[in-house]
């Protein structure tokens, strides 16, 4: 990809590179710089697990070599449809979607709980509001909760941090979008990672081999992460919101 970038750049294009905060610093040191028609945006950004953490977890649930992609959250609605989570299947021309039962939804508790996480995660440098891109998107938890917020939020509302001139121009652009500008206090209040880095529990030591061998239903009690009937409630909340609308 960083060749990729590269070699588009030299050619004169401008490009959008997007991704966590250590991408986008990745890249600027293989460039030795950041050219003028590169832009980049950036994720609040919790943690990375590695890939053979996935692996095991879909390997796990029995959809190994069974589904094209994997969705750990929605964006038709907020809150209780972000746990619900779906596995498309291999034949790209088959559009029914399976829903993981909250009984196997362990990985993303996992991940909540930063089980999984690369060692550098936990010391990461850019788990603050200074950000590395020109622009930083995230979840706006916490809108409205000191300052008044008069629009509905039941759709969702995205966070989007401007953090330099480039970032400003492309916003300017950008006639369609619907902005609101609120203080920066606000996001960072709302979203721990933006002035935190995640902690590193002591189950991080043991959670990948147990994650191997260990029945699902005890690894879930041993690190906390198993179904609750919250879980089964949002899943009939967001059938029966489906069904109504």
């Amino acid at each position: 990809m960083k060749k990729e970038v590269k070699g588009m750049l030299a050619s004169g294009r401008k490009v959008l590179f997007t991704g966590t905060p250590c991408q986008v610093a990745s890249l600027y040191s293989y460039l030795n710089g950041i050219p003028e028609n590169l832009y980049t945006g950036d994720i609040v950004c919790h943690g990375v697990p590695s890939q053979k953490s996935f692996d095991t977890y879909i390997d796990r649930i029995g959809l190994k070599g069974k589904c094209r992609n994997f969705n750990f959250r929605f964006t038709e609605g907020w809150g209780f449809s972000l746990s619900r989570q779906t596995a498309a299947p291999t034949d790209s021309r088959a559009s029914k979607k399976t829903v993981i039962s909250p009984s196997k939804s362990y990985y993303l508790k996992a991940f909540t709980k930063g089980l999984m996480f690369d060692e550098a995660c936990y010391t990461c440098p850019y788990a603050r509001s200074g950000r590395i891109s020109d622009f930083t998107m995230a979840d706006y938890w916490g809108i409205g909760a000191s300052l008044p917020f008069n629009h509905p939020t039941t759709g969702g509302i995205s966070c989007l941090l401007v953090n330099t001139l480039k970032g400003e121009a492309i916003l300017a652009e950008c006639a369609d979008l619907e902005y609101e500008e609120r203080p920066l206090e606000e996001a960072v209040k709302g979203n721990y990672n933006l002035s935190h880095v995640s902690s590193r529990p002591s189950g991080r030591d043991t959670y990948y081999n147990d994650s191997l061998t260990m029945p699902i239903s005890m690894l879930c009690k041993k690190y906390g992460i198993g179904a609750s009937l919250r879980d089964y409630l949002r899943i009939l909340k967001q059938v029966i919101v489906r069904t109504l609308s």
